[in-house]
């Protein structure tokens, strides 16, 4: 009887383990354990993005040819992120006159367009420069959706730190945070 109810037991525990086991595996399957990305509370956004700080790393690809690659391996020299939107009236401003703006950088520097909206909700006019390039949000994460004010903008140096933050509404603001002229 004694070796009947520890088998039995035994038996029991065995199922109770496969039983969890296949549990964690459909509860990770689904996303509710998911570690890629955390969520990030609205009052965080300040404290994880502060000048100084590395940038987080992104997919992003070109206008032209549709090349992908990550943001780190693009910061070989200074690039400014700039956040726009199709609901921010700025930023079809600052889009509209793009082409002028990318004439005017300097010894190779990048802009980097991150598109807060949808792949298809903001079409943004291509530009042929290698010196522009574009992100959409499904590359980024929750990070982006949190990020307000619009028109945003990052300048990063090539170490990958943050050396400026603001919001801007003309490139000529843009020009005067690449020469250190904001905050």
């Amino acid at each position: 009887m004694d070796a009947l109810w520890l088998i039995s037991y035994g038996v029991l525990w065995a199922v109770v383990v496969i039983e969890l086991f296949f549990l964690w595996a459909l509860i990770r399957q689904i996303g509710i354990l998911s570690i890629r990305l955390r969520k990030i509370d609205e009052n965080q956004i300040s404290t994880i993005l502060e000048r100084g700080m590395s940038v987080p790393n992104f997919e992003i690809s070109d206008g032209v040819h549709q090349n992908r690659s990550s943001l780190h391996d693009q910061l070989r020299t200074t690039t400014i992120l700039a956040f726009v939107s199709s609901k921010c009236s700025v930023c079809q401003q600052l889009i509209a006159g793009l082409d002028e703006y990318v004439q005017q950088l300097q010894n190779g520097q990048r802009l980097i367009l991150m598109n807060v909206d949808r792949k298809d909700g903001f079409p943004i006019p291509l530009s042929e420069s290698p010196n522009v390039l574009y992100a959409f949000p499904d590359e980024f994460g929750d990070l982006i959706s949190r990020i307000h004010p619009l028109p945003w903008v990052m300048l990063v140096d090539h170490t990958k730190k943050i050396q400026a933050i603001s919001t801007i509404h003309t490139w000529t603001e843009m020009a005067n945070l690449r020469k250190g002229g904001h905050k």
